[in-house]
């Protein structure tokens, strides 16, 4: 069965592996060219939106009592390059 698709085909984003692209594909390698390459790379489970609001509170609202006794690294993103 060919999965990818025949007339275009979506790069992973921004050209970048990222560790949910590593997760799903290790989970579902169908899932994974559905979500990243087929374009439809739209979850938003509770947990992401969860995460998603701790991520903003850690960037821009270091001061708020959800997030303010949590270490931080002195660098949020690092490039790994293999």
């Amino acid at each position: 069965m060919n999965v990818l698709p025949t007339d275009q085909i979506y790069l992973p984003r921004k050209g970048r592996f990222h560790w949910s692209d590593y997760i799903t594909w290790k989970q579902s390698k169908e899932r994974y060219v559905k979500q990243f390459f087929h374009g439809r790379d739209n979850l938003n489970t509770k947990a992401i939106q969860f995460g998603s609001h701790i991520m903003y509170l850690m960037e821009f609202d270091q001061d708020n009592a959800l997030i303010k006794d949590i270490p931080r690294h002195p660098h949020i993103e690092y490039d790994l390059e293999c």
